[in-house]
This record gives C-alpha cells, sequence and structure tokens, in this order.
C-alpha cells in the first residue's frame, strides 16, 4: 500500500484517521460496553419496558450526536488538516471520513444491544469483518482514486495529487465498510 500511494499519501490518511478517531472518541468511545452493562442490569431485574427506553432514547440521542460530529468533522476538516495538523492535503479525505463517523457511532448502538442481551457474537463479526473489508476496499479504492489523481496530477502540474487521491480512496474503503456494516448489524 505503502508503495501505491507513497509516504505523502499515507502521511494525508494518517492526518484523516487522526481527526477522525478523536470525534468518535469523543461521541461513541466506549458506547457498545456501557450500554452493554446498562441493559444487563435492566434484564436482570426484569424491567424489560425499561431496557427499550433505554435502547430507543440512546439510539435516538446517538444518532443525532453522531450526525453532529460528522458535520462538525466534515465542516472543521480544512481547520484540523491546515491548521492542527499542517497537512493541507488530508482534508479530502477527512472530508469523506465524515459521514463513516456518523455510521460508526449508530454501529456502537446495535453492538451494545447485542451485548446488553448478553451476546458477543455480532461483536466479534463486526470487528473481524472491518479489518477484511477495510483491506479489501482498501487496494481496490486506492487503486481507482490513485489513477484518477494522476490525471488530475497531470493537468494542475501538481505531483502531490496522486497521493491525496490514494488517501481519498482508502478513506472511501472506510467509509463504505462501516456502511456494509451498519447492514449487516
Amino acid at each position: 500500500l505503502g508503495s501505491m500511494i507513497g509516504d505523502n499519501g499515507i502521511a494525508y490518511f494518517a492526518v484523516a484517521a487522526e481527526g477522525f478517531l478523536i470525534f468518535y472518541y469523543l461521541l461513541a468511545g466506549r458506547l457498545a460496553e456501557a450500554l452493554g452493562r446498562l441493559l444487563r442490569s435492566r434484564y436482570q431485574k426484569g424491567q424489560f419496558k425499561n431496557a427499550d427506553k433505554v435502547k430507543s432514547s440512546v439510539l435516538i440521542f446517538q444518532t443525532l450526536l453522531g450526525v453532529l460530529g460528522g458535520v462538525l468533522l466534515f465542516f472543521l476538516a480544512p481547520v484540523l488538516a491546515e491548521k492542527v495538523f499542517l497537512i493541507p492535503y488530508g482534508t479530502l479525505a477527512l472530508r469523506i471520513l465524515a459521514p463513516a463517523l456518523t455510521i460508526r457511532v449508530v454501529i456502537n448502538v446495535f453492538l451494545g444491544y447485542f451485548q446488553g442481551s448478553g451476546t458477543q457474537m455480532p461483536t466479534i463479526t463486526v470487528h473481524l469483518l472491518r479489518h477484511l473489508f477495510y483491506l479489501g476496499f482498501t487496494f481496490l479504492f486506492v487503486g481507482m482514486l490513485r489513477e484518477y489523481g494522476q490525471k488530475v496530477s497531470l493537468l494542475l502540474l501538481n505531483d502531490l495529487l496522486p497521493s491525496m487521491y490514494g488517501a481519498a480512496g482508502m478513506a472511501v474503503a472506510v467509509a463504505v465498510t462501516e456502511l456494509l456494516l451498519l447492514l449487516f448489524v
């Protein structure tokens, strides 16, 4: 992968991944485990209606929070990439990861539901599929977008654009993976 997008592309994606993870951990870092504990205690006490209220409330709240976080990440991407990380070419990848943030927060709520009902299998499956999809989709989208970046680079006479579009391909792979995992959960 490093040979496909080079050191610059890896740096651009690292900026995007770092910004994505900062927002993710602020919004829903350990949500699945906490929700699982809340639901488990209510199920053990026989408070099934209360558990259903907790589930629906957390889903609504976290979805709204995820959308807000995704919008903030999208609009703050230039500031984060250019001013905080000092790598302006990471902005595109960071903006592509913004919708994936919203989706990942919602996935965490569903994983918390499953953990609350006593099963870890969906969590294990999601983590395994996430890594497999990342790997497969990364090579696919990096190849496609890097090729496009080379054409744009020749047109605009900027040698950094293939790396930037390669990093964007990695970000698209993450976004597509999160979408597929949401459909799975």
